[in-house]
């Protein structure tokens, strides 16, 4: 979640005046900002997603959509300059601020109503390429833009060149150290220095994980066109082994800039519960299940097969040793499709790089590790709900829902005086954030016992 002054929430929440959309070009400064004059009203959305799947899967590195239509006018007309182009995308919105009080200077203007001073607050939306940039039905005067966040490059680069080349002498490296030259090879600045956090995790939670004879070097493997790997599917299979999600946020000060760092910041997403929620009384539509998903208390692999593919691989089942993980609880996570968990030989011959190790470790207190952690202590509700717009609000946040009960008829129900109420809490895992003056938010998790 964006910090932000809960009096500014408060008067953005009950005293919006206006909300303005603006899309900029940084790296083109000879195609003009787009500005509501030609934007065609409320047809704004942004989808994003750090888990799209009917159950929890860890790792994201989901693209983020943005779209928008624009129309020409007499000041104004588009041609095919925008497609392809990076922007960033700001929204502006006016708010009903602190009293005026009497004063002989002050008089009602477009920054004053009758006694309220009328302030604004900037946030960045959206930073992508335009991917598409085409006439909108019938009319060829309105032109809908699509666009993407560089997840999307990332997701269509093909990494099983550079990977295979990075792993083919990487015999007992640490894990860690070989991430990092490969994140490195993303070319997303802000990719590169996050990958420290990545490979200090692996480094720290799993000091024996080291590579050998990692499954890129089985020459089918590399020729086969249906196992290619993206780059940012090796980066998501990187976040889902240590139980967190990528994703690319705008909210940067690159921003500002120009070359590659307009391509965002790309982020690392915990699920925490402890986390302060993002508190709604109203909503204009809830539903929600009546059970918890819980976290994960096992995870199973796959190991063994010779680099001639001749061999059949077998799978493992792990429980580390937690002890906050009560006996008569089992939830398996499935790695199984996880390129970098991949084992060639047994797991318990000391010489392979050793998964146990990385979910297994403990501090020198006895503590169970932050990534066994996460896997475990990442229980939500699942929900899908409409509500006013709030865009301090991000993928990852918790929320909470005060449901305010009623009997079978509507009418409400009352327990010493105060109309009884639940309490819904869950995590945003895909949200879309649509219209303009109207701004709404659609709020998701799904989730499977």
């Amino acid at each position: 979640m964006i910090t932000v002054d809960s009096k500014i929430k408060d008067h953005i929440i009950n005293d919006l005046v206006e909300n303005t959309v603006e899309i900029l070009f940084p790296n083109n400064s000879d195609i003009a900002t787009i500005t509501m004059d030609n934007i065609v009203e409320e047809s704004m959305t942004l989808k994003q997603s750090i888990c799209s799947e009917s159950t929890l899967k860890f790792g994201g590195c989901i693209a983020s959509e943005f779209n928008i239509s624009v129309c020409d006018t007499d000041d104004r007309t588009f041609g095919n300059n925008i497609k392809g182009k990076w922007i960033y995308v700001r929204l502006t919105q006016s708010y009903l601020g602190d009293y005026i009080y009497p004063s002989s200077t002050l008089y009602p203007s477009a920054k004053i109503y009758p006694g309220r001073q009328v302030q604004e607050k900037t946030w960045n939306l959206f930073c992508g390429y335009v991917d598409k940039f085409q006439r909108d039905g019938d009319d060829k005067h309105i032109y809908k833009l699509t666009a993407y966040d560089y997840m999307a490059k990332l997701n269509q680069k093909d990494g099983t060149k550079s990977l295979f080349e990075e792993w083919q002498n990487a015999t007992f490296r640490p894990l860690g150290t070989v991430m990092s030259d490969f994140i490195n090879l993303t070319y997303h600045p802000s990719v590169s220095e996050t990958s420290g956090i990545l490979t200090n995790t692996f480094s720290t939670n799993g000091v024996n994980y080291k590579i050998y004879n990692f499954k890129t070097r089985n020459g089918h493997w590399l020729l086969d066109k249906n196992n290619l790997v993206t780059s940012g599917s090796v980066l998501r299979d990187c976040c889902e082994m240590i139980g967190v999600f990528g994703f690319i946020s705008p909210f940067s000060d690159a921003l500002e800039k120009k070359g590659d760092t307009v391509k965002g910041n790309f982020k690392l997403v915990y699920i925490s519960p402890t986390d302060s929620p993002e508190v709604y009384d109203f909503y204009e539509d809830l539903s929600y299940e009546d059970y918890i998903v819980k976290g994960y208390t096992d995870f199973k692999w796959k190991y063994g097969g010779n680099l001639d593919g001749k061999t059949t691989e077998k799978e493992t089942t792990f429980r580390p040793g937690n002890t906050e993980i009560p006996d008569n609880e089992t939830k398996v996570y499935d790695l199984t499709k996880n390129v970098i968990c991949w084992q060639n030989e047994d797991m318990n011959t000391s010489n392979w790089h050793i998964l146990n190790d990385l979910y297994n470790y403990k501090n020198n207190k006895g503590d169970p590790s932050d990534i066994t952690k996460r896997f475990y202590n990442c229980s939500y509700t699942p929900f899908t709900a409409t509500t006013d717009g709030r865009p301090w609000v991000q993928v990852g946040d918790n929320v909470q829902f005060n449901v305010y009960e009623t009997d079978v008829n509507g009418a409400p129900l009352y327990e010493n005086g105060k109309q009884k109420m639940t309490v819904v809490s869950s995590v945003i895992l895909s949200r879309t954030l649509s219209g303009i003056q109207a701004l709404t938010d659609t709020l998701e998790a799904k989730g499977e016992l």
